[in-house]
């Protein structure tokens, strides 16, 4: 597909992670959507031609071409310390249990892990993560339970796993980079594993 329509907007959050990519091996693109992040960094950056970007997801929702390897939303099915990188772009909560699946993360990731998160923070933002929740959420559906938190929260959930925060980016609730009417508070979050060889 020569220049697919993107249908989310995490390409454009490049710039606030763009280092941690810089050289890297390959990289995991965890709940890849509809796969343009991926095309993006492959067709579009001065480095993506060199770099391998592996597309996993729950399901099918690619609109670029590029398939994603299915799984199961628990086990990454990938050996220890495969990836360089781990993207996570509005994922993570949609599994009810993050703290099992970031361990996953650690487990097939080397050194950075990018994550950019609608926050729980305000009782608006709590309500509307709620709403999306139940209007969109796939993962959760089984359980009933959300895994949204606030920023202190997913910079603990990390720690606990092993990483440290190396830089996070506060996005404002109404921004021309991803959307021009998002009222939920968001946050671009860069973590390194600690106690790599």
């Amino acid at each position: 597909m020569d220049n697919p329509r993107p249908t989310s907007r995490s390409w454009k959050l490049l710039p606030f992670f763009e280092h941690a990519l810089r050289g890297a091996g390959p990289v995991l693109n965890l709940g890849s959507g509809d796969g343009y992040l991926s095309w993006y960094l492959r067709e579009r950056t001065p480095y993506g031609k060199s770099m391998h970007i592996e597309d996993l997801d729950v399901a099918d929702h690619a609109t670029t071409g590029r398939r994603p390897r299915i799984f199961d939303g628990e086990v990454i099915p990938f050996p220890d310390d495969h990836f360089d990188v781990t993207l996570c772009m509005y994922v993570l909560h949609h599994t009810p249990d993050a703290g099992r699946l970031i361990g996953e993360i650690r487990r097939v990731t080397r050194r950075f892990v990018v994550v950019a998160e609608d926050l729980a923070e305000t009782p608006l933002d709590r309500a509307l993560c709620l709403y999306h929740a139940i209007r969109f959420d796939r993962w959760n559906t089984r359980s009933g339970r959300f895994g949204f938190r606030t920023h202190d929260g997913w910079v603990q959930g990390f720690a606990e796993a092993g990483f440290r925060l190396e830089r996070s980016h506060r996005l404002p609730r109404f921004s021309h980079l991803t959307s021009k009417a998002y009222p939920v508070r968001r946050a671009v979050l860069v973590f390194e594993r600690e106690g790599r060889g």
